[in-house]
């Protein structure tokens, strides 16, 4: 997608909070061309139809979860993840940086700082 001549980079929004977060969602927009995304094995369908820039991911006790972070760092080293979570779990927040991700923040998160940190992180790297 397109804005002002300018090719937008695609982002996976992965999670039910975050996919149910139309104000997130919006936000995101101005920058990217945003995929929701809710189950594991439909993510992997999204890489071979889409070049991907950036994934934003919540994060829970889900063990799925974590293999799905591990399998994407093990293809793709250099994706930027930014991980959400919830804000009692810092054990979560440890192991999902241990899987590769590059920035996490906790549940209730700030959009805006959110929206900004992924469009620097998307910036910074070529696509997938």
């Amino acid at each position: 997608m397109k804005i002002n001549n300018i090719v937008k980079k695609v982002l996976i929004l992965f999670g039910s909070t975050l996919v149910s977060d139309h104000d997130l969602t919006n936000g995101l927009e101005q920058f990217f061309d945003v995929i929701p995304c809710n189950k594991e094995n439909k993510i992997w369908h999204i890489f071979e139809k889409r070049t991907i820039h950036i994934i934003l991911i919540e994060v829970s006790q889900n063990k799925a979860i974590f293999e799905l972070l591990i399998k994407v760092h093990e293809k793709y080293p250099d994706m930027p993840i930014i991980a959400i979570g919830n804000k009692n779990h810092s054990e979560i927040a440890a192991q999902a940086f241990f899987v590769g991700v590059w920035d996490y923040f906790r549940i209730p998160y700030h959009r805006d700082l959110l929206v900004e940190r992924a469009r620097v992180l998307a910036s910074k790297k070529e696509s997938f």
